[in-house]
């Protein structure tokens, strides 16, 4: 599943982060994907991802430092179905 969460700072009044996180969980425990792409993910959103599905692994790296800071192409996997065998960030 691929899933454009929007950046989290963006000033989008009743539509920003704190209001669809919520949202965010169901649809995405609803649908309960092995393997989920996201999107526009910042360092807290991920953190929020990793909270609220327990049972996934975290994959990726800010693009700005290769590290946390800025935005993600995260990959949040199911750790009971799938094994992770190799991470390479370009």
């Amino acid at each position: 599943m691929s899933f454009n969460l929007r950046t989290g700072t963006a000033d989008d009044g009743p539509h920003s982060w704190p209001h669809r996180c919520g949202a965010v969980t169901h649809v995405l425990r609803a649908l309960a994907p092995d393997l989920l792409g996201v999107q526009e993910c910042l360092d807290f959103q991920v953190n929020y991802l990793r909270r609220e599905l327990p049972g996934h692994d975290f994959v990726g790296v800010g693009r700005n430092d290769g590290d946390r800071v800025s935005e993600f192409a995260a990959i949040l996997y199911r750790r009971d179905h799938l094994d992770l065998v190799d991470v390479r960030h370009m």
